[in-house]
């Protein structure tokens, strides 16, 4: 409908522009009132992971959270939300050490992994090596270092895919 177009063009809109405090007011304004598509929901759980990492502040890390699983209900094999999710967990396993983290870590990978074809498989680990230039660097190098077979496996799985599309 068109309050949900124009509410997804204008989340966009600040996405673009790094306007992440705007994001976070108008979701906590309206985000109950109006219903967004899977890729809005993705940019706005991108918003509250960059806040949380910026801030530290657990009420971002929630808000993500919600964004996520409101993403993934509406695509559940999307593999963007998974790929940050898994950042998401290396950001707070280099803060905390917290064996919880890594373990969910691990078990989303595995999960990812356990998909019956590579799609998924390659948009996690394309959506990986797109944000392996920016701040999540280090996150996605603690990843690679802390699951190496795991992200072996993921690799072997993304170039399969690439190799199925290009016959």
């Amino acid at each position: 409908d068109f309050i949900q177009e124009i509410s997804n063009k204008i989340i966009i809109f600040y996405y673009y522009r790094s306007q992440d405090v705007l994001i976070d007011e108008l979701m906590q304004k309206y985000e109950n009132k109006i219903d967004l598509d899977y890729i809005t929901w993705y940019n706005v759980f991108i918003t509250y992971v960059q806040l949380y990492h910026d801030k530290s502040a657990p009420q971002f890390k929630e808000r993500a959270l919600k964004a996520y699983n409101k993403s993934l209900e509406k695509v559940p094999e999307y593999g963007e939300p998974k790929a940050v999710r898994l950042i998401l967990h290396m950001i707070d396993y280099s803060k905390t050490k917290n064996i919880k983290e890594k373990n969910e870590a691990e078990e989303l990978l595995k999960q990812i992994l356990s998909a019956n074809d590579d799609v998924l498989p390659y948009s996690v680990d394309n959506c990986l090596v797109r944000n392996s230039n920016t701040y999540l660097q280090k996150y996605i190098n603690l990843l690679i270092e802390t699951f190496p077979e795991l992200i072996k496996e993921l690799d072997a799985r993304y170039n399969k895919y690439l190799n199925g599309q290009n016959q």
